[in-house]
């Protein structure tokens, strides 16, 4: 059992949850249920199936940081992490958006039942934990979201992804209700550009648009380069996840799911941002390789094509201002000075 403030953070070895960790330990502090303020962290327990090495080394170094590889398919997974009353979790252990489609019973075992898991660990240790979920448009739908969904929009899912991310949602809400859990939670836009290899996201092509160019290749577009959708920068998502979880319980109504503040842009608008970053700087940038999917394209279809992050914004959280300053933030946290 650990010894002061513990962290959970599950997926914690994706790029988001990396970025979660990062800020968990340069800030050093979060809201502990047993002292009922911000302590000190005593652990960060950065939980996820990828091979310990997929975490940062400097981040791994830290005394801080137990590096736990495991399944969130697996009995017991989630007591065993949940292991003190003062604890407090950052959950982003999920199956994408296109694997989901492919395999609905894998996409109901991740991204339900080991929520309910995790919840119901949380809601054993009876102190009412913190409890942070990232949660996506695609739980709306685009039917039901009309020109612009906001928090209000009825849960219509057009896919399997936003059907699991809908019953998260309302798990959230009625676990946070019955006081098992003091939970928070995000719901994501498109969020670019994903640094490292593609990913199995259908709306990967909106990070293809910006990465493989800027680093003088070709980027994989599957999608009507178009197609507008809302898109955040994974830097302001994370900052957005520790202030959300930093807000008082008492800011916070009986609808736990926020809208991250998000700008409506398309991959052809982010490919020009990221050209006109390399024109600047005179150096290359790669084209599009345009080859629209019919199923990705569907399944992209399906999620809300603009948001409103009203409330979101009135608890402080921001939002991008321009497709070139999510191009500008991922050349400076990723590439070469020259870029930046």
């Amino acid at each position: 059992m650990a010894t002061g403030l513990k962290i959970v953070v599950t997926g914690g070895r994706g790029f988001l949850g990396i970025e979660v960790v990062k800020r968990l330990l340069a800030r050093g502090t979060a809201w502990s249920p047993v002292a009922k303020a911000m302590v000190p962290i005593a652990q960060v327990a950065v939980f996820d199936a990828a091979p310990a090495d997929a975490l940062p080394a400097a981040l791994a170094a830290d005394a801080r940081v137990a590096n736990v590889v495991g399944s969130a398919t697996e009995p017991g997974w989630a007591a065993r992490l949940v292991d003190t009353p003062d604890v407090g979790v950052f959950h982003f252990a999920s199956m994408m958006s296109g694997n989901s489609e492919a395999d609905f019973d894998a996409a109901w075992a991740v991204n339900v039942l080991a929520q309910r898991d995790l919840l119901e660990a949380l809601r054993r240790v009876g102190s009412t934990p913190r409890f942070f979920f990232t949660s996506s448009t695609a739980s709306l739908g685009a039917e039901a979201s009309g020109e612009c969904a906001t928090d209000l929009t009825k849960l219509v899912p057009e896919g399997t992804y936003g059907f699991t991310k809908a019953v998260c949602e309302l798990m959230l809400n009625e676990y946070s209700r019955r006081h098992f859990v003091d939970g928070r939670g995000l719901r994501l836009p498109v969020v670019a550009v994903r640094p490292g290899a593609p990913n199995a996201a259908a709306t990967g092509a909106y990070s293809n648009a910006v990465r493989e160019p800027l680093a003088g290749k070709a980027g994989s577009v599957v999608l009507p380069p178009d197609l507008k959708m809302p898109v955040t920068s994974y830097q302001l998502a994370a900052d957005n996840m520790i202030a959300l979880m930093d807000v008082e319980q008492e800011r916070l109504g009986i609808d736990r799911m926020y809208m991250q503040p998000s700008l409506s842009t398309d991959c052809a608008q982010l490919h020009a941002a990221a050209r006109q970053l390399a024109a600047e700087r005179r150096l290359p940038c790669g084209g599009l390789d345009v080859n629209v999917d019919p199923v990705a394209t569907r399944i992209v279809g399906g999620m809300a094509r603009a948001t409103d992050g009203a409330r979101a914004r009135a608890l402080g959280l921001r939002g991008d201002e321009s497709a070139a300053s999510i191009v500008q933030l991922y050349a400076r946290d990723n590439l070469p000075p020259a870029y930046r």
